[in-house]
C-alpha cells in the first residue's frame, strides 16, 4: 500500500523541475450570513467560506450549497470553510466518507497544463488537465485503502491562474481498478527517464530534455510515450506522497516508495497515457540508474488495468 506522509499546508506552490508552480491563493469567498433569527430561503453559497452572522437567512447560512453560518447548520453539497486547517472536504468514495483534505499545492505549466496534489481523507489525489475555461477541468486519480480509483472528472473552482482565490476542487465519476497488492499477470520491464534542463552530462538519446519518456512492453501492451514533464521529481517528505514522485502528461504520474522507513525504494505505481488509454502499472521492483538532474529507472511492473475500471459511487468536494 502506498505510504503517505504529512502534507504541506494549503495553498503552497508545487514548484517542479520543469513546470512553473503557481503561488497559493486565498480561500474562495462565500455568502454573508443573515442576521440572527432571520428566516426565508437560503441562497446558494457556491462552495465559499463560512458565512458570518446568524441563522439560515436569505443569502447566507444553511443554504443548499452554501456555507456554515454562526448559529446555523452546514449547507448540503458544499459550503466548505477553507480558512481552517486541516481543511474540510465533503462527500464519499465508494462508500468511504471524506471529511478532511490537505493541499500539497498546484502547478500551472506555461498556461497549457495544470496539475494539483492533495490528501482527500485517506486518499492521495492527483489531478491534471489542459482546459482552463470557464474553470480548469480534467481527470484525476485517487490512491488509498488498497485501491486505485480513476476519477473521470475533476473541476477546479476559482484557480490562481485567473487571478482569483484558490477555491475548491470537485472529483466525480469514480471507478475502481483494484489493488496493486493483488495484481497478477505478466511481469515485464518498463523504462522511465526524465532529463532536466540543468543536466550537464552526455544526454542519452532516449531521454529528451524536459520530457518524460516511458518505454517497454508489458504483456501484450507496447509502451513508447514521450510526454511533457509538468511537475518534476520530488522525494522525502515533499508533497503528499513519499520517496519519489513526478507528474507528466497530462494524466501521468510515477510514485515510488520503500517497503520500510529509510529502506530501498522498491514499489509504487505508474499511471500514464498509452495511446488513448490511461493505464496503471503496479511497480514490483525498481532499479535506479539515475544521475544528477537525470531521473532514470528500470521498473519491474504488472499492468493493473486501464481507466475507467468498475464504476463505484460517490463524489467529493475539497478545499485546495
Amino acid at each position: 500500500m502506498l505510504v503517505v506522509l504529512v502534507p504541506i499546508a494549503c495553498g503552497g506552490a508545487s514548484s517542479g523541475t520543469d513546470g512553473t508552480g503557481g503561488s497559493g491563493g486565498s480561500p474562495a469567498g462565500g455568502g454573508t450570513g443573515g442576521t440572527s433569527g432571520a428566516g426565508g430561503t437560503g441562497g446558494p453559497g457556491g462552495g465559499g467560506i463560512a458565512g458570518s452572522g446568524g441563522g439560515a437567512g436569505s443569502g447566507g447560512g444553511a443554504a443548499s450549497g452554501g456555507g456554515a453560518a454562526s448559529g446555523g447548520g452546514t449547507g448540503a453539497g458544499g459550503g466548505l470553510d477553507c480558512t481552517t486547517y486541516p481543511q474540510p472536504a465533503s462527500g464519499s468514495v465508494d462508500g468511504i466518507g471524506v471529511t478532511l483534505s490537505s493541499s500539497a499545492g498546484y502547478s500551472i505549466f506555461s498556461g497549457v497544463h495544470w496539475q494539483t496534489e492533495q490528501l482527500v481523507g485517506g486518499f492521495g489525489a492527483l489531478a491534471w488537465g489542459t482546459s482552463f475555461q470557464p474553470t480548469p477541468s480534467g481527470a484525476a486519480h485517487l490512491v488509498g485503502f488498497d485501491k486505485h480509483v480513476c476519477v473521470g472528472q475533476a473541476n477546479w473552482s476559482d484557480p490562481h491562474s485567473s487571478g482569483g482565490p484558490t477555491g475548491t476542487i470537485t472529483y466525480s465519476g469514480f471507478s475502481n481498478l483494484g489493488s496493486c497488492a493483488n495484481a497478477t499477470g505478466v511481469t515485464d520491464t518498463l523504462h522511465y527517464c526524465h532529463r532536466s534542463s540543468w543536466y550537464s552530462g552526455l544526454a542519452p538519446a532516449e531521454c529528451p530534455k524536459q520530457k518524460v519518456h516511458l518505454w517497454g512492453s508489458v504483456g501484450v501492451r507496447t509502451v513508447d510515450e514521450t510526454l511533457q514533464s509538468i511537475n518534476g521529481s520530488s522525494g522525502g517528505s515533499s508533497g503528499s506522497f513519499s520517496s519519489f514522485k513526478a507528474t507528466f502528461g497530462p494524466g501521468g504520474a510515477i510514485v515510488l516508495d520503500a517497503s520500510a522507513s529509510g529502506g530501498v525504494v522498491d514499489h509504487g505505481f505508474v499511471r500514464t497515457p498509452v495511446g488513448k488509454d490511461a493505464v496503471v502499472f503496479c511497480v514490483k521492483a525498481v532499479k535506479d540508474v539515475s544521475e544528477a538532474d537525470l531521473d532514470r529507472f528500470d521498473l519491474e511492473v504488472v499492468e493493473l488495468g486501464a481507466c475507467p475500471g468498475a464504476p463505484v459511487g460517490g463524489s467529493v468536494t475539497a478545499c485546495l
